[in-house]
Order: C-alpha cells, then sequence, then structure tokens
C-alpha cells in the first residue's frame, strides 16, 4: 500500500509515514537532507500534548550564520525576546535575557514591569545563596537581598604581595579620586595597620554617632571631645594607676 515515486525521493506509506529521500521514514514527515522554508513564520505547535520539544537523534552541532539579525526565542513575534543569540557584525557572539540588542557579550535586562523585582543574575543551591546580583544593581555575596552596592554575609578575606608598599586594602574616593579614608599595611615587614584619613578620624563605639575619640588633622587626640586643643584633651575625669 501506499504511494512510491521514487524509494530515494517520495514515499508514502500505508502507516501514513511520508518519506523524502528516505525509504524509512520514523515520523509523520522525515526529511534526508536540508530543508528551506520561505516563510517569515514557521509554526510549530501541537493541539493535545502538553508539552513541545525539539529532539537530536544524534550528536550534532548547530551553527547560526552570519545574517543581518540575531536569532531569538520569544513567546510571541512581537514580544521582547526571552533569549537573543546576536549574529550582527556589530554584536557577533553577544547573548541577551531579556532584550533583542545585548549590549555586552552578556547582557540580561528585565522584559516588563511584572518582573522588575527579579535579581538579575544568582548563583547557588537549595541550602546555600552564594551570588547575586538585584534588579539595582547591587551585588550579594551569601545573601539575596543586599542593601548596598556590596554586601557580604560572612568573612572577607584580603591577600597581597609583596610589591607595592604599602598595600592598600580598602580605600574610598571623592569625585576628584582624593582618598577619603583608606585601610593599609605598613610598617617593618607589612604587618601594622595604616589608616589614612583627609581629615580627621573618628571612633564612635556602640553603633552610635556619638564620638568618643577624635584624631585632628594636626594630630592632637581628643577623649570625649572633638576639638582638643592639644596633643592629648580629655573632657571628664581621668584615673591613672600608675
Amino acid at each position: 500500500g501506499g504511494l512510491t515515486v521514487n524509494t530515494n525521493t517520495f514515499l508514502v506509506k500505508n502507516s501514513g509515514l511520508i518519506g523524502l529521500a528516505t525509504s524509512t521514514p520514523a515520523e509523520k514527515l522525515s526529511v534526508n537532507g536540508g530543508a528551506f522554508f520561505d516563510s517569515d513564520i514557521i509554526r510549530y505547535g501541537s493541539s493535545s500534548a502538553p508539552t513541545l520539544n525539539f529532539r537530536y537523534f544524534a550528536s550534532s552541532t548547530s551553527t547560526i550564520p552570519n545574517l543581518t539579525s540575531a536569532f531569538t526565542f520569544a513567546t510571541s513575534t512581537t514580544n521582547t525576546p526571552l533569549l537573543t543569540l546576536s549574529t550582527k557584525s556589530s554584536r557577533y557572539g553577544r547573548i541577551g535575557i531579556g532584550t533583542s540588542s545585548p549590549s555586552a557579550l552578556f547582557a540580561i535586562q528585565a522584559l516588563n514591569s511584572s518582573n522588575q523585582a527579579d535579581n538579575l543574575f544568582y548563583i547557588g543551591s537549595s541550602t546555600q545563596n552564594t551570588f547575586v546580583i538585584d534588579n539595582h544593581g547591587n551585588v550579594g555575596i551569601g545573601t539575596t537581598a543586599p542593601g548596598s552596592k556590596l554586601e557580604v554575609a560572612g568573612i572577607i578575606t584580603s591577600k597581597f604581595d609583596a610589591s607595592p608598599f604599602p598595600a592598600t586594602v580598602i580605600q574610598h574616593l571623592d569625585s576628584s579620586n582624593n582618598v577619603l579614608f583608606a585601610l593599609k599595611r605598613a610598617g617593618t615587614g607589612n604587618n601594622s595597620l595604616f589608616i589614612r584619613s583627609f581629615n580627621e578620624i573618628s571612633f564612635t563605639p556602640n553603633n552610635a554617632d556619638t564620638v568618643l575619640v577624635n584624631i585632628t588633622a594636626v594630630g592632637n587626640v581628643g577623649i570625649a571631645t572633638t576639638t582638643p586643643g592639644a596633643r592629648l584633651a580629655l573632657n571628664g575625669p581621668a584615673f591613672f594607676d600608675s
């Protein structure tokens, strides 16, 4: 039964399978060779299947030609793409999630207002929050809710080599790159702590703004005063056990 034009050209089996350039079609339509579809839309769907799958029956490499536009996945022809593989010469090799014009080698952009609260990037597991970038650009390590540009839930370790000397651990600059605050290594063997400030250095324990110890820019030290008029100024009683 069935229709055969040529077993190597066109075959319709009595089971309803159609083969092009094959005598052993395995599906409703089996094509042994390349195919060309001259259409802006190629529909792929099912009226009954709960899921749709693309299957590879052997190991293969899929390639996207260097065309004038990008290869995208979207929920419709008008919606912003969920995933973009850019093949434009100006953006060749870029990958975009939520954008049709990735501005970097890997770009993520919220699709619409409904998912603006989603994190842009996350690495973790069911038990560990390892790394996150939220939609405000805040980076969290060990936390999924960073409240500043960088928040680390855990211990931070900094290691440096012997040169240059002294080595800066942390520094804060103003808009003109003046060092407002810095922690450095100093002293013999680079084992001492060097605190640098643009002006004064104040110590305020107990998570309060009340200054208990203040070191001015000229080197005066004040205890319970922010305006020491001598090398050491004490505002209050003192006890010397000597």
